[in-house]
């Protein structure tokens, strides 16, 4: 497939400004309560240790859960035709 890169600049760049504001959401609330940062490659890395602290922080009985996420690899060239073009239009932002 062939992404269109001023389509996935702009997709990039609200992407990154969404997680800026979300985490400054997040800090002001972890001042005034407790809060639990959940993140995606924290789940993605290592399920079982993130599902152990977030049950703790949830004081909740720890239980063994399981998931059938299956982390697809190969080579993003396969997928996307112009991943090189891409690539050095997000290096470009920063």
């Amino acid at each position: 497939m062939h992404v269109d890169e001023e389509g996935f600049l702009q997709a990039y760049a609200n992407a990154r400004k969404a997680t800026q504001t979300q985490r400054s959401i997040c800090e002001s609330l972890a001042r005034h309560t407790r809060v639990f940062f959940l993140w995606y490659e924290d789940m993605l890395y290592d399920f079982a240790s993130t599902l152990v602290e977030l049950q703790a922080f949830l004081s909740v009985p720890p239980i063994r859960l399981t998931t059938e996420l299956i982390k697809i690899t190969g080579d993003s060239y396969a997928f996307v035709t112009n991943l090189d073009e891409l690539t050095a239009a997000a290096r470009r932002l920063g």
